[in-house]
């Protein structure tokens, strides 16, 4: 071992204290190595040869560079300028020794003589490897006992809280553990259920089955499924459930607990009977509608039997009378004649009431149905005109603000609807009075337009808010009463073919409605 007292610590009076310095460094466990400042060693202790794989008499004098090398040198760079500048420097670093590379704590303190110039420093070096090992071991096996810890509370916990009916049985069916939702289900506290038998909470003939058949069979087995039980709750009502479990056992194989699922299916069965019931109430109402169809079917051959047999005498008288009365006419019998005009202006009036009474029972079983096919504009306003009374007819005038000849309707249901509202106009306005039938039509949305537009004195007010309504009745300044009939078939000739009666104007200049009939999409 080389001698470094002398330029490590001073002059000759302090050989002696450097000289026992010396032996007392060589005896420590700690490396020990002095560098100048130019970073030359110095000294070396026996630890630090050991710990550098390198006898000691040959480092004395070599570059801090060589002995731990380029790398770690220019790796503690930070810390060796910290040292130089007077601080004193502590960090961990590995270090490359003789038997492999080891983890040591570092300390760096400056190197001064006695008057106080710094000259280097002095490097305290501990191989802490097996002891960090032992520390992060031990660290280690703390973390994962908390861990484990952690992961028994989180999966307790998840029992606890899973949104399911749990509970876990011994081999003698006492209860383990419980879910919070099997707690709130059956209305109980954790303390009052735990190490029960779980059949304590089953209706007798339930817990007689789990006894003598399903347990005994559990343990067997090892598990079952969809267990039909009932269960009781703390109030004393009874829920349905199913129930399955399975057995966990030892490494030998035998059984340790059960692990059970509840499934609470009382609302579920009480929605089966309640479906069952609707199923049944359904299939009556659907007996029952269609007894009703088949009762409306006979009424509508009656109706259309009985259309045949009361308009065909009214037909036949009709036309009877105007061909009297055009004899009449021709001989000069003009009383006669008259009183014959006004005896067909009564049998008009009664197929008009007739038709209306027949075509009401018709529409009001009728549902809604677009109509599929077109029909010639000019032959439903003709043949609406011919119903007419004879002298009336040419008080109408028909206007077009359109080229369309043909459009989308039931031509039944708009003449029906163009009658009425015809002879509304006739009958409400004084004789003479002309009547306009203007036709038009819309590209958004496609339309054909029919206008019905008189120039008497308005609809009552009171009428206007159930103008549309069956059997709005109104006394009219002349002493008559309209009962409604004409323009709720009107609107709902329009209504079942998909279309629209609107009133456009009512006032004292006079009155417009408009039938709106769809034409499909525009395009």
């Amino acid at each position: 071992m080389n001698d470094v007292s002398a330029p490590a610590f001073g002059p000759d009076p302090a050989r002696a204290l450097a000289a026992s310095a010396t032996a007392l460094l060589e005896t420590i466990d700690s490396a020990v190595t002095v560098w100048d400042g130019a970073l030359r060693c110095l000294y070396v202790n026996a630890s630090a040869a050991r710990m550098l794989g390198c006898p000691a008499q040959e480092l004395p004098g070599r570059p801090l560079a060589e002995v731990i090398g380029e790398e770690r040198f220019r790796a503690c760079e930070a810390e060796r300028a910290a040292v130089l500048a007077g601080r004193t420097v502590e960090f961990e670093s590995q270090v490359q020794g003789g038997d492999g590379l080891r983890t040591c704590r570092i300390r760096l303190l400056p190197r001064r003589h006695g008057d106080g110039r710094q000259d280097g420093f002095i490097a305290l070096t501990d191989d802490v490897t097996e002891a960090r090992e032992l520390r992060e071991s031990r660290a280690r096996r703390h973390e994962t006992e908390l861990a484990i810890e952690r992961s028994n509370d989180a999966l307790r916990m998840l029992y606890e809280q899973t949104p399911a009916m749990l509970h876990s049985i011994d081999t003698e069916g006492r209860l383990l553990t419980v879910s919070d939702r099997w707690l709130a289900c059956l209305g109980y506290g954790r303390d009052e259920v735990l190490g029960r038998a779980s059949v304590d909470f089953m209706t007798p003939g339930s817990r007689e089955a789990v006894l003598v058949e399903y347990l005994p069979r559990l343990w067997r087995a090892g598990r079952y499924d969809r267990l039909s039980l009932q269960m009781v709750r703390r109030d004393g009502t009874v829920i349905d459930v199913l129930l399955s479990s399975v057995v966990g056992r030892d490494p030998e194989g035998r059984p340790l607990r059960a692990l059970s699922v509840i499934e609470d299916v009382t609302t579920l069965l009480d929605r089966a009977a309640q479906l069952r019931r609707e199923q049944l109430a359904r299939r009556e109402l659907e007996r029952q509608a269609a007894e009703l169809a088949r009762l409306a079917s006979e009424r509508r051959e009656m109706l259309d039997l009985l259309a045949h047999e009361v308009r065909q005498p009214l037909n036949n008288a009709s036309a009877a009378i105007e061909s009297a009365g055009a004899m009449l006419a021709d001989k000069g019998e003009q009383g006669a004649s008259a009183r014959l005009v006004r005896a067909q202006g009564v049998l008009s009036e009664v197929r008009r009431h007739v038709d209306n009474t027949l075509a009401v029972s018709t529409l009001l079983s009728g549902a809604p149905s677009p109509p599929e096919e077109e029909a010639d504009i000019d032959t439903v306003l003709s043949v609406a005109l011919a119903e007419l009374p004879r002298a009336e007819r040419a008080r109408i005038t028909i206007t077009r603000d359109t080229a369309a000849r043909s459009a989308l309707m039931d031509s039944a249901l708009v003449r029906l609807a163009l009658r009425n509202l015809l002879g509304n106009a006739i009958r409400h306005t004084a004789p003479g009075t002309p009547v306009t039938v203007r036709i038009s039509d819309s590209e958004a949305p496609l339309a054909l337009f029919i206008d019905i537009i008189d120039e008497g004195g308005g609809l009552p007010p009171e009428l206007l808010p159930r103008l549309f309504a069956r059997g709005a009745r109104v006394r009219h300044p002349d002493g008559r009463t309209s009962h409604g009939l004409g323009l709720f078939i009107a609107h709902r000739a329009l209504e079942v073919q998909g279309g629209e009666l609107r009133l456009l104007h009512s006032g004292a200049d006079g009155t417009a409605l408009r039938l709106v009939l769809p034409q499909g999409q525009a395009g």
